[in-house]
């Protein structure tokens, strides 16, 4: 009698493995107490597959949402988090909230480092190989400058990278976080369809740059997807300007503007990284400060002359959370306002 119970429960554990065969986070045997969890791990052994199904026999697991990561995987080339050196625990608990998603290989994100700006920064030669408008009047506002420059030198990192090496991979894209964003449950699914969609267009009209989280979205809508609620990718329109500032609404506000949470296609980065550090050049060429980045780059990605492919998502936080907490930017601006 003892030895049919024991064999079914085994049986049920065994099929319980399957059903969350597919799974992420390692645990042990629930502290060792005696239970079909236990019997599990000792069916499967110490793995993660393991430590889901026994998850999954003591309640923890949701199977539901388990399911709904099946077969998800996030379609890009690698994912770059930008955040302070000072700031470490900033990336570690953005990286531990990126874990917890479905379809994301954690192998392929990498940290870059913010830019640390001093008053010795201008005599830096790649400095003014990024921006070369800088000026003593880019001392103004440290972390408005440095911030500018962290996002330049990360997009022509991935340009010489190996990543992006070679015509078969033009149209693939690299995603990017400043490491105060927090990608919603729904974001690999959100990012696949997105995918889907570009892909259905022709190569010269897939975006250069694709803002997934702004304030005020505005363009034509290209497609509608559903997350269950909906989401727009919108088309930016190009439009004539000679000003550094881009379309405005009834307020004076920008549209399409935060750079917090984005993805540059590979074929398209080289050229984000010269127009963003020049437009819209001349005697009114960038100084890394007026207008702040994500503004400077809402405008030129706007602008007519400048032949990048700019698209955005609506609403705003709709696939990503901004949970800005202490800003390092602002902080550092005002540091340099008190010298």
């Amino acid at each position: 009698m003892w030895a049919g119970v024991l064999t079914a429960l085994v049986l049920l554990a065994a099929i319980a493995g399957l059903v969350v065969y597919w799974s992420e986070p390692q645990l042990d045997c629930l502290g060792g107490r005696p239970s079909l969890a236990c019997l599990c791990v000792a069916l499967l052994g110490n793995s993660p597959r393991a430590g889901v199904a026994a998850r999954f026999l003591s309640g923890q697991v949701d199977v539901t949402a388990t399911d709904k990561c099946q077969g998800l995987q996030l379609p890009v080339l690698g994912i770059y988090v930008i955040n302070m050196d000072h700031q470490p625990q900033r990336y570690a608990d953005f990286v531990d909230h990126l874990a917890t998603l479905c379809g994301v290989d954690m192998g392929i994100v990498h940290r870059h480092s913010g830019i640390i700006v001093t008053t010795s920064s201008l005599s830096w030669p790649w400095v003014r190989d990024f921006i070369p408008g800088v000026s003593q009047v880019s001392l103004q506002r440290l972390g408005t400058f440095g911030l500018s420059l962290a996002h330049l030198s990360l997009w022509a990192k991935i340009h010489n990278s190996d990543m992006c090496k070679g015509s078969d991979v033009a149209k693939e894209y690299v995603l990017i976080f400043e490491d105060d964003e927090r990608p919603k449950p729904g974001f690999t699914e959100a990012i696949v369809k997105l995918r889907h969609a570009l892909d259905a267009l022709p190569l010269e009209e897939r975006p250069d740059f694709i803002n997934l989280n702004v304030k005020r979205p505005k363009g034509d809508v290209v497609t509608t997807f559903e997350l269950p609620f909906a989401v727009s990718v919108l088309r930016v329109a190009k439009t004539k300007s000679k000003l550094k500032t881009g379309p405005l609404d009834a307020l004076g506000n920008q549209y399409n503007v935060w750079m917090s949470a984005y993805m540059v296609r590979c074929g398209g980065i080289g050229a984000l990284v010269y127009h963003g550090g020049r437009y819209p050049g001349g005697k009114n060429s960038y100084n890394g400060i007026s207008p702040i980045f994500d503004k400077q780059m809402s405008d030129m990605l706007a602008n007519s002359r400048i032949h990048l492919k700019y698209f955005v998502l609506s609403p705003k936080n709709a696939i990503s959370q901004h949970v800005e907490g202490v800003d390092s930017r602002k902080a550092l601006d005002g540091s340099s306002r008190r010298r």
